[in-house]
């Protein structure tokens, strides 16, 4: 819930106190987290293969699919669909 507010610290910290993670609370913090690769792509940090790669592994969870497909679309626009890592990534992801 905090990160989905945009309070990222205050996710990391009960995050970081949770006894026990599953699915959904690395689900929520990575989704805290996601902003933080767009303006990555805001300030022209050059992405390639390896990057879209590790983004789209954490969107194969259906938590994430929103963001996994805009992923997708970016992928295709940049010319990264053609990448074998980014095409296993995403058939992994099943996005």
């Amino acid at each position: 819930m905090y990160a989905k507010c945009g309070k990222n610290r205050d996710a990391r910290k009960v995050f970081d106190e949770m006894p026990v993670r599953n699915v959904v609370s690395w689900s929520g913090i990575i989704y805290g987290y996601a902003p933080l690769f767009k303006q990555a792509l805001f300030e022209r940090f050059e992405v390639n293969d390896s990057t879209f790669t590790s983004v789209v592994r954490v969107c194969g969870n259906t938590t994430l699919l929103g963001l996994g497909k805009q992923l997708h679309r970016l992928c295709l626009k940049l010319s990264f669909g053609s990448s074998s890592f980014v095409g296993n990534s995403l058939i992994s992801a099943t996005i």
